[in-house]
C-alpha cells in the first residue's frame, strides 16, 4: 500500500505519489467493471454438454456448415469480449476522472 500523502515533502514527491494513487484507482476500477461488463457464457455455448444428434446422416457439407458456423460463433465471441474491454477502460477512464477532480478540490480548497 502506498504511503499517505505528506504536502510537506517535494512538490516532485507529492505528484508522484499522487500519480501512483490515480494509478492504483484505474487499476481497482477497471478490475471492478470488466467483471461487471463481462458477457456470461451461455449453456449452449458449452458443447461437451449439449446432446448431440446422431452422427450417421451427416455429410461433408454438414461438417463444413459446422465449422463456418463454429468460427462465427468465435469471431462473436472475440468481439463481444473486445468491446467489454473497451468499455470496462472507457468507464475506469471516466471513474478516475471524477476522482482526480474531487482531489483537485480537495487539494486546491484546502
Amino acid at each position: 500500500m502506498d504511503p499517505p500523502l505528506d504536502f510537506h515533502a517535494k512538490a516532485d514527491h507529492v505528484s508522484e505519489s499522487l500519480q501512483h494513487f490515480l494509478e492504483s484507482v484505474y487499476d481497482d476500477l477497471f478490475a471492478q467493471y470488466s467483471t461487471a461488463v463481462s458477457v456470461p457464457q451461455s449453456p449452449s455455448a458449452l458443447g461437451s454438454l449439449r446432446r448431440r444428434g446422431s452422427q450417421k446422416g451427416k455429410n461433408l457439407q454438414g461438417a463444413a456448415e459446422d465449422s463456418e458456423k463454429a468460427a462465427e460463433d468465435a469471431a462473436k465471441k472475440e468481439k463481444q469480449r473486445l468491446a467489454a474491454e473497451e468499455a470496462a477502460e472507457r468507464l475506469a477512464t471516466q471513474g478516475v476522472d471524477q476522482v482526480e477532480k474531487a482531489v483537485c478540490c480537495l487539494l486546491y480548497n484546502s
